[in-house]
């Protein structure tokens, strides 16, 4: 085995600075690098110590991040540090978040981190040097000097995976291109379509469930004259779950054929590119309205199979796969991190970006919890940890576990258990007899609706029928999530910490619960996602949580009732995290601390006076991890009893203003709903009746969000403090279900970004996962967001901030960038969060003052050198007008939050 160490800037590139693969591996194959281009070269043994350094100490690690295939001499680990190399690196990434002239062997406090600072050095060491830095690192190291010792000794033994390039005899291979008008036509035909593809699926169900029940069988409730005309529901709902996927496929297949492995084409008027791009905005309404009720089941399996995807029947499939030819899964494995054979990359030369795909491969009894990049090939009895993200082409042994952005080998994983197909086939004959079920029960509990609140309600008013509609709907969802409370009770009981089991019973009383309760809580997440009632339900089903805590609307995946017992909430601030829990491990506690966005902790881990920055997982206990003194503690002031309660009690009656804002909203696409589709004498008529009546409501939730946006930004704080959850709860209701995700990847998401507010330099692709504050938002010519978290907000320590975001490059999936950031450069993440830095107007002069040169000096947290002086100039121009607003803000006031905010409040 060899190694060499090389001297930085030796390794050949590309013009726009990439590493050249078949040329680098060329030269380490033939041993042909320069003699000065070698720094340190190690000639060993396999496993053994290298021949041609003394046998002296290696450098200290600790036990389990020690590898037995990669072992330094002390010498040489001396000529390395002698080098300057890696201490420079190291001194680097510190400096571009600290600032120079800090006292190494000062403590955090004297040096003045904050929160955002802490969150934005962990960053930067886990992109630069491969090394995870714990989230209370600060208590732990209690001085720089500490912390960047425990830096190098990791960044020594960490190993990358063997990464295959794109085979070069396909990647130029050629789509065909047309102008960019025509491009436009096409796209403009394709949303429409999609538009009557989905129409004609609603309204051939709900005829042939009329004609099949009789259009005559109803009954009369009440008093009010009322029928019940729903009877055909059973049928009408798997219908339409069926005739929609079966067109998804039949279009698939006739617009894409199969997708080609090792293909690159340019955007955006390849004809190749137009192809995929309509089968996935087909797909995210398929997933929208189809596939989150069927995740986990064989119905999913079957509908991969049927789109081309090589899956075993015995995997469990608990997410979505898209480029299904691309993707190969192993049996036994478990898949719960969307699978995605493409990525979005600029050309070089400067061009337009291109979109590559290459094939993944998962093998047998892995476990997929984080993501994989194209090319990406799975051993056997592989584990990717959550968070994780494999690099493209990256080749995983088996056995290997992957951990880290970018992931690295961490061990190995312990023998997985064998596949039992007669256990499996047992479970998922269960789980379609339950689908079943739920099918009839949820169709029985909104007859009960009907009855409930029939005598209720005005009759002979213009609107009843929408309000009828929308009250049974939301009372349906009441009644489900009171039978999920007693199936929790009934089937489940309180689970207790130190027990555990892995039976076939559990399993299915665990999944059961679990479906059910998720099935039944979207309405009430959707409408009432930031009300205390959120609360009460997760209170009865186990949570352990008090009033005071805040607990956002996404947790319908999260937190579910299988794991609600073993976990205790206490006077913090959770917007969204993931918890993983196990019996034996005991309970989660979270205790007086705020969790980042996307945050995920560990089974039996202690979180207490602490603060988690975003997309950190937490592995071992984080206790008072705040400075002493600091002023980051906001989630541990909590109000008196009579405030609090008096802010519960106006949340509340905002949550139902909002609820009745929402439903005031439906009014113009219902009046066209009922003049046209409703009373359809023939279902032609209706489809285009209901195609026009989900165009208009979407307009309406554009134009609503539009105005919702504006006042909450227009407002002064201590208003905008009560309505900004509002604001935020009616983004995460209209966007998604008002079908503007159609618009990704086209010409017009320009133009509805700048009606929405947002500064748009030139072209942009957006194909984001959420987007929030247009109006903060400024985007660069060509910018690429794939995936990502877009917004001009964040939330942290119990605060929110609300400043100006820039956006340039690809942001890759995961990425998340709020209040603050500037994202500069050609390639973004994944997994890679951008936030505001503490010194924000004295880091801006640094930056503009910064040579292209410099990759890693002087820049922005989160931020990259950019190639091209017009987007350089751009951004440039964009921090001279912050720097400028910066200072007038701080001459009408000093109390402005050291983040240079715009607002910042307590939540």
């Amino acid at each position: 085995s060899r190694l060499d160490i090389l001297v930085q800037g030796t390794v050949p590139k590309t013009t726009s600075g990439k590493l050249r693969r078949v040329e680098t591996r060329r030269l380490s194959l033939a041993d042909e690098w320069k003699s000065k281009a070698v720094l340190v070269k190690w000639l060993g043994s396999d496993y053994g110590k290298p021949e041609d350094v003394p046998s002296l100490e290696p450098p200290s690690v600790s036990h389990n991040d020690r590898s037995p295939d990669l072992e330094l001499g002390a010498r040489g680990f001396d000529k390395l540090s002698a080098s300057g190399e890696s201490d420079d690196k190291i001194e680097r990434v510190f400096v571009s978040v600290l600032g120079t002239g800090v006292d190494l062997d000062s403590s955090w406090l004297q040096s003045g981190i904050s929160s955002v600072q802490e969150a934005e050095l962990a960053y930067q060491v886990s992109e630069k040097l491969l090394v995870q830095l714990p989230p209370d690192f600060t208590r732990l190291y209690p001085t720089i000097r500490e912390s960047q010792a425990f830096v190098r000794s990791q960044s020594l033994v960490r190993r990358p995976f063997e990464v295959n390039s794109m085979c070069d005899e396909r990647s130029g291979e050629k789509s065909v291109s047309m102008l960019a008008s025509s491009a436009a036509v096409l796209q403009a035909v394709g949303i429409s379509l999609i538009i009557f593809t989905l129409s004609a699926t609603l309204v051939t169900t709900f005829f042939i469930g009329k004609i099949l029940t009789g259009f005559t069988e109803s009954f009369e409730i009440g008093s009010t004259g009322r029928s019940v005309t729903w009877t055909w529901l059973p049928l009408t709902v798997p219908g339409f779950f069926l005739s929609l996927s079966l067109a998804v496929v039949g279009l698939k297949w006739l617009v894409v054929g199969r997708y080609r492995n090792n293909v690159q084409v340019q955007l955006p008027s390849s004809m190749y590119y137009l192809r995929w791009w309509f089968v996935d905005r087909l797909m995210d309404v398929w997933e929208l309205l189809v596939g989150q009720f069927l995740l986990d089941t064989k119905f999913v399996w079957l509908f991969y199979w049927l789109l081309g995807a090589k899956i075993d029947w015995t995997a469990k499939i608990n997410a979505f796969v898209r480029e299904f030819d691309l993707v190969t899964i192993g049996a036994g494995s478990s898949i719960k991190h969307q699978i995605r054979c493409r990525k979005f990359v600029h050309s070089e030369g400067g061009g337009k970006p291109s979109l590559r795909f290459r094939s993944i491969s998962v093998g047998d009894n892995c476990t997929i919890r984080g993501m994989l990049g194209p090319g990406v090939c799975v051993g056997n009895g592989s584990e990717i940890t959550k968070l994780s993200s494999v690099v493209e082409g990256a080749q995983v042994p088996d056995g290997s576990i992957a951990k880290g952005s970018p992931a690295y080998n961490a061990g190995v994983t312990e023998t997985p258990l064998e596949c039992h197909r007669y256990r499996e086939l047992t479970f998922e004959v269960i789980k379609m007899l339950w689908l079943l079920f739920e099918l009839y029960h949820f169709y029985g509990m909104f007859l009960v609706a009907q009855i409930v609140i029939n005598d209720q309600l005005p009759s002979g008013w213009r609107y009843d029928t929408l309000l009828y509609w929308a009250l049974a709907v939301l009372t349906t969802s009441l009644f489900g999530l009171v039978t999920s409370v007693l199936l929790k009770w009934v089937l489940i009981g309180r689970r207790r910490a130190h027990q555990s089991s892995n039976s076939l019973s559990q399993d299915v009383r665990f999944w059961v619960c679990d479906y059910h309760f998720q099935t039944s809580c979207w309405a009430l997440m959707t409408f009432l996602g930031q009300s205390k009632l959120c609360h009460a339900v997760l209170f009865l089903h186990g949570l352990d949580i008090d009033i005071s805590s805040y607990v956002s609307g996404g947790w319908r995946g999260n937190l579910v009732p299988s794991k609600l017992d073993l976990i205790k909430i206490r006077k913090s601030f959770m917007p969204t995290a993931s918890i993983d829990v196990d019996g034996q491990a005991g309970k989660v506690e979270i205790n007086q601390s705020t969790l980042g966005f996307n945050v995920h902790l560990t089974p039996g881990v202690q979180i207490v006076r602490s603060v988690i920055p975003p997309r950190v997982t937490v592995e071992e206990d984080c206790i008072d991890s705040i400075q002493e003194g600091s002023d980051d503690i906001g989630s541990s002031k909590m109000n008196g009893t009579w405030e609090l309660v008096t802010s519960v009690v106006v949340n509340e009656l905002l949550q139902c203003v909002l609820s009745g804002f929402v439903l005031l909203s439906f009014v113009p696409s219902f009046e066209l709903f009922m003049a046209t589709a409703y009373h359809a004498p023939v279902a032609w008529v209706g489809i285009f009746g209901l195609c026009g009546a989900i165009v208009l409501q979407t307009l309406t939730w554009t134009l609503l969000g539009n105005f919702a946006e504006f006042v909450t930004l227009l407002c002064p704080p201590g208003v905008q403090v009560k309505i900004f959850p509002l604001y935020i709860n009616f983004v995460f209701l209209s966007r998604p279900w008002g079908m503007s995700f159609l618009l990704y990847g086209t010409p017009f998401m320009k133009y509805w970004l700048k009606v929405m507010g947002a500064s748009v330099d030139g072209e942009i692709w957006y194909f984001g996962s959420s987007i929030y504050e247009l109006r903060k938002l400024h985007f660069a010519n060509e910018t690429v967001v794939d995936n990502a978290h877009v917004a001009g907000h964040l939330g942290f320590v119990g605060k929110v901030t609300i400043d100006d975001t820039y956006v340039s490059g690809v942001l890759h999936p995961g990425c998340y960038a709020s209040a603050g950031a500037i994202i500069e450069g050609e390639d973004s993440g994944p997994w890679k969060v951008f936030m505001s830095s503490g010194k924000q107007s004295s880091r801006t002069q640094q930056m503009s003052d910064t040579s292209d040169d410099d990759e890693e000096g002087g820049a922005l947290m989160a931020s990259h050198e950019s190639d091209g002086g017009e987007e350089r100039g751009s951004v440039k121009s964009f921090m001279e007008r912050k720097v400028t607003h910066q200072q007038l803000l701080t001459n009408e006031t000093d109390e402005l939050d050291d983040t240079c905010s715009e607002m910042s409040y307590q939540c």
